[in-house]
């Protein structure tokens, strides 16, 4: 949890909200592109101006889930029993 700002607070930055991504320098349009906020906030915009399901917001939901089950497996394995 003590950890949890260090996370999000760069992914929150360079997600698109704030600059479009294609407007970024390099390096940070190559750490978006790897952080799982990027893909959730393009869903988002897919969603809100495509009235139906298109291929790029089933990649994204895909690309979400798998980051999902990705961090609960990491998690789990982290516990003591």
């Amino acid at each position: 949890m003590q950890f949890l700002p260090a996370g999000v607070l760069p992914q929150f930055l360079v997600c698109g909200l704030f600059v479009p991504r294609d407007e970024m320098h390099g390096a940070l349009s190559a750490v978006a592109k790897v952080m799982p906020m990027t893909y959730a906030v393009q869903a988002a915009d897919e969603a809100a101006t495509h009235t139906g399901i298109t291929g790029l917001f089933v990649r994204d939901a895909l690309l979400i889930l798998a980051c999902v089950v990705l961090v609960l497996v990491v998690s789990a394995t982290t516990l003591k029993r």
